[in-house]
């Protein structure tokens, strides 16, 4: 009997998995792809991670979503800044005080009460954190262990 229940559990358990992937998935099919990338990412990495100094992916992305600021709506942003995974969520915040769509208040402020955990890559080194410890360092200097956000060049 309670490996039927287990079983019946588990089928609609995946079931409903696979509900939230398929409305994730066609939710962010109108995204860039490098938004959907960054939506996804399992660290927050600086621009160069492991030994070797190999050039991030996921930085890449980041660069890629920031330098298309001019077709990428703010809105996109703001999608990523609620729905991506904890890393997700501060490129999200990153790029929206980065390209002057929000101020701290309405992109790193609105993460600053979130306790989810993240890894930080920078170089070799993988350190744990929260995302809001995070958002407070970008609010309170900018930067997080000197990995700061792109921003826009003032006219």
């Amino acid at each position: 009997m309670k490996s039927k229940i287990l079983a019946l559990l588990l089928a609609f358990a995946s079931g409903f998995l696979l509900t939230v992937i398929i409305s994730i998935q066609a939710f962010a099919a109108d995204k860039a792809q490098c938004l959907i990338t960054l939506s996804t990412a399992k660290r927050f990495e600086d621009k160069q991670i492991g030994e070797g100094g190999s050039a991030s992916k996921i930085y890449k992305a980041y660069e890629e979503a920031f330098n298309s600021s001019d077709s990428i709506k703010k809105e996109d942003y703001e999608w990523l800044l609620q729905n991506g995974t904890p890393a997700g969520k501060v490129y999200g915040a990153m790029l929206l005080r980065g390209t002057g769509n929000a101020d701290d208040k309405n992109s790193f402020g609105k993460l600053s009460k979130d306790e989810s955990k993240i890894d930080f890559q920078s170089g070799c080194e993988v350190s744990k954190d929260t995302v809001s410890a995070i958002a407070k360092s970008f609010i309170r200097s900018g930067d997080y262990f000197g990995t700061k956000y792109l921003k826009k060049k003032e006219k």
